[in-house]
């Protein structure tokens, strides 16, 4: 079998993927508040594992109402904006990385943190830890491995 460039790039990423499951992770001592949230939503609010995981965290995080004025999300965005959330809105029509690069206009910190709004973080994790260790490393960028939430889903 020849595989192409991707291919070659696909099989490289699982390697990493197995290597960082194999490898014992460095526990971090650096923590750092340098960083923002973004979360797009558009048809659906954000789960509530997640909510519960950021409500604390609103002066991080943009959300980015990419629902082109869903009538079933109208409110549910006016109550977010209620609670303290800051929300900025797209007016076109396009895709979730689209709103995403319009949202960071909006950064002005050094990292940015790309959530779904179904994104359920691991219970005790910290983004000030995650943006330590991403300094710590001198790192410009960083991924995580991926759990499906719905196993019927793979």
């Amino acid at each position: 079998m020849i595989l192409g460039t991707e291919g070659m790039l696909l099989m490289l990423f699982d390697m990493q993927n197995l290597a960082t499951i194999v490898r014992k992770p460095k526990k971090s001592t650096q923590i750092s508040e340098d960083y923002t949230i973004l979360i797009p939503i558009s048809s659906r609010p954000i789960f509530p594992e997640l909510y519960e995981q950021i409500k604390d965290k609103k002066e991080k995080i943009i959300i980015v109402d990419d629902s082109k004025g869903n009538e079933n999300m109208i409110d549910y965005v006016k109550g977010l904006k209620k609670e303290g959330f800051k929300v900025v809105r797209r007016n076109i029509i396009g895709f979730k990385w689209n709103a995403l690069r319009f949202a960071l206009r909006y950064v002005k910190t050094k990292y940015v943190v790309f959530l779904d709004d179904d994104t359920v973080v691991e219970k005790g994790k910290d983004f000030n830890v995650l943006a330590g260790e991403l300094e710590e490393a001198d790192a410009d960028l960083c991924s995580v491995n991926v759990y499906a939430y719905n196993k019927d889903l793979i």
